[in-house]
């Protein structure tokens, strides 16, 4: 080979390394996904006459800035791509351009949102995604041993890591960088929640593995150091599935739903919530938590002995969360009642958490109470109320969309007035109170809405989200997959 003919081979192959080494670096590089401006990309997109599957771009929602206001920023799915709208710049971004987002939850500082990219429709399961609020450092957690549910993870109130609940492969903690570890190889887990100051991790599990048995089961409840990487065991129940419903409000204990023989339908009739206090003690200069009411201090409850010391009952409910809320003074807000169908013996009840003294509310005449919420401020309630229709369970598709139909705003005041927000409209869930407590945002007609708690002022859209589904069965329905809040 002649000089010239060398050169040229070596050439050949520096380049060609070069192009390698480039490839991998860029395959290599977190992905960061564009910042778009959504009221200019509105603009420009009412420029293009062509439909947004003619033009290669998808239409983009509108944010209303104004109606958005100081109520905090706003994380929501359109059309299956993840938003952010910010309220106090009154800017709106794209954080995903492609797959099907759901179950946004903002960390507890706001920088980071965590959320599904659904791989398997049929069941909404699919991988843990993170992504700054600015777009960048979009990644999916590798590590994990499966596919998840868009309750399976949440985030710690105090650091950016999350705790994640797989089925059949034990819980484990989860970085915004790094990779994941497991904390409890425990299989069979439901959810866990973190304690308040984020110190630990209340969960469950099942003793007989990832299937219970129908011969005498038992379910864990416990609690984890996070820290230390420590497990106490607080109560082992008999032939009975633990869900776990969270901490009171300073820590001092957990509440759960104990499912009789782990039975699926006999949950959605409707349990017991279940009150375990705590006690903290220190032990060889290490910290020990155990159930306070046993005797003595520090031996599992065991629901087995009837005659054993017990949690504590506090009230019947369906195990849906987001219908137990929390007031300003440590009660529980719940929707009482048992049956699984929404339209018929449900009401709202204030429960103390030690006693379980229980305080019925009384609701508007003929309705039933349902998505409650309470403010921060003064304790006022808002609700969901909609016509009680008695133990129907053949309702027609008209009748079930007629009832919908009749699901209006209330204010419950703290001595007890009630009043209509007659001019929110109709077919509303889930509202929320903004931190002052003038406001109440709900979802509406596939939008968010907001309209001002004293019904004075017609109510404003923040943003349509398009087609959306919600979940739940017999009424009981819920939207929350599709937003999350989060308040600076």
């Amino acid at each position: 080979m002649n000089n010239k003919g060398l050169i040229s081979h070596q050439l050949i192959v520096v380049t060609g390394g070069l192009l390698l080494l480039a490839t991998i670096v860029w395959l290599s590089w977190p992905q960061t996904l564009p910042i778009t401006d959504l009221t200019l990309a509105g603009s420009l997109s009412s420029l293009d006459n062509r439909a947004p599957e003619e033009s290669g771009q998808r239409a983009m929602p509108q944010v209303n800035t104004e109606a958005l206001g100081k109520q905090g920023d706003l994380a929501f799915v359109s059309q299956g791509l993840l938003y952010v709208a910010e309220g106090d710049s009154g800017s709106a971004r794209a954080l995903t351009d492609s797959g099907r987002a759901t179950a946004p939850a903002w960390s507890h500082d706001g920088e980071w949102l965590a959320f599904i990219r659904v791989t398997a429709a049929d069941t909404d399961r699919g991988p843990l995604w993170l992504v700054r609020r600015d777009g960048s450092a979009a990644h999916e957690v590798q590590g994990l041993p499966e596919t998840l549910w868009d309750w399976s993870f949440s985030w710690s109130p105090t650091t950016n890591q999350l705790v994640v609940a797989v089925h059949g492969y034990g819980l484990w903690l989860v970085p915004t960088t790094g990779q994941p570890e497991q904390l409890d190889p425990a299989p069979w887990l439901y959810r866990a929640a973190w304690s308040p100051d984020g110190r630990y991790l209340a969960y469950n599990f099942c003793l007989s593995g990832d299937t219970p048995r129908d011969d005498g089961d038992h379910d864990i409840l416990c609690v984890m150091d996070v820290e230390r990487r420590q497990r106490f065991d607080l109560v082992q129940t008999d032939n009975a599935g633990v869900r776990l419903l969270g901490w009171w409000p300073d820590g001092q204990g957990i509440l759960y739903w104990e499912v009789p023989a782990h039975g699926g339908s006999v949950a959605t009739d409707g349990i017991m919530i279940q009150s375990v206090p705590l006690a903290y003690t220190q032990a060889n200069g290490s910290p020990i938590i155990t159930a306070a009411n046993t005797d003595p201090v520090g031996t599992m409850l065991k629901r087995a002995n009837a005659n054993s010391p017990q949690p504590v009952e506090l009230v019947i409910t369906l195990p849906k969360p987001h219908w137990a809320k929390f007031t300003a003074n440590g009660k529980l807000l719940a929707v009482e009642g048992g049956g699984r169908i929404a339209w018929t013996n449900k009401h709202l009840a204030l429960i103390d958490l030690k006693s379980g003294k229980s305080e019925q509310l009384v609701g508007p005449r003929g309705r039933v109470m349902l998505d409650p919420d309470s403010s921060t401020t003064d304790g006022r309630i808002a609700f969901v109320a909609a016509p009680d229709l008695g133990d129907t369970w053949g309702l027609t598709e008209a009748e079930f969309a007629d009832w919908k139909a009749k699901r209006t705003l209330w204010v419950r005041g703290n001595k007890g007035q009630l009043h209509e927000l007659t001019q929110a409209g109709d077919d509303i869930y889930g509202p929320t109170w903004s931190a002052d407590g003038t406001q109440i945002r709900y979802f509406s007609h596939n939008a968010l809405w907001t309209i001002a708690a004293d019904n004075q002022s017609a109510p404003q859209q923040i943003v349509d989200l398009g087609p959306c589904e919600g979940k739940g069965i017999y009424g009981s329905i819920d939207y929350n997959a599709y937003f999350d809040w989060h308040e600076r």
